[in-house]
């Protein structure tokens, strides 16, 4: 019977379809699993998840099903305001690294912004804000690292790199050490003048004394 398969014209094609039906299913694998924010471990709801020009929605909870996946291969996470992720597809769990901060800085007891905050990694400037105590911190420091956030007539505040949009909260203050450190290099802050009055005053005159007679 094999011989006779062999010795008809369409036994190629009648194979080729063979391989691609039983080796189709051992060449792709199904991904599933779920996106969340590495700052904070909760689920959250990508921009776009795609692979090649396939792209999948995600909803609010974060889980994803993309079927048939080629094995090995690696599709995209996009998110506002994290970093890019490139995912195996055998992977289960997508944590999604913050790349940029917008941060609101506001006075601790009346809730208004706080005029020209700064952002600092150890001696490094990372964010300066504006009049309307907005601050963007880009890129976002590592998880790790604690971000001094301070400005002039506050206590300065901590913080380290959490979601994308973020808040903090300082307390006015008139301590001589309020507002921001001096950076390492940075020229001393100028001493108070000495002021002289103008014109100056006459120096007071000798008393005279009598001679002996």
């Amino acid at each position: 019977m094999l011989r006779t398969f062999l010795r008809t014209p369409w036994w190629p094609i009648v194979l080729v379809a063979f391989v691609l039906i039983a080796g189709g299913p051992l060449n792709s694998v199904d991904a599933r699993g779920v996106i969340v924010a590495d700052a904070n471990g909760l689920p959250l709801a990508p921009r776009d998840v795609f692979f090649g020009a396939r792209h999948y929605k995600v909803g609010e909870d974060g889980v994803y099903f993309i079927p048939n996946l080629p094995r090995g291969a690696k599709f995209s996470v996009i998110a506002q305001g994290y970093n890019r992720a490139d995912v195996p597809a055998g992977t289960t769990e997508v944590r999604l690294v913050t790349a940029i901060i917008t941060l609101n800085v506001a006075d601790s007891a009346t809730g208004q912004p706080v005029k020209n905050p700064e952002a600092r990694v150890g001696s490094r400037v990372v964010g300066r804000g504006t009049d309307s105590g907005i601050m963007v911190i880009a890129p976002a420091p590592p998880k790790t690292e604690t971000i001094l956030v301070c400005a002039s007539g506050y206590a300065s505040g901590t913080m380290q790199t959490g979601l994308p949009t973020a808040g903090i909260r300082l307390a006015a203050s008139t301590d001589e050490d309020s507002g921001c450190p001096e950076l390492p290099g940075a020229s001393p802050r100028p001493s108070a003048p000495v002021i002289t009055p103008n014109p100056a005053p006459a120096s007071p005159a000798a008393t005279p004394t009598s001679s002996p007679r």
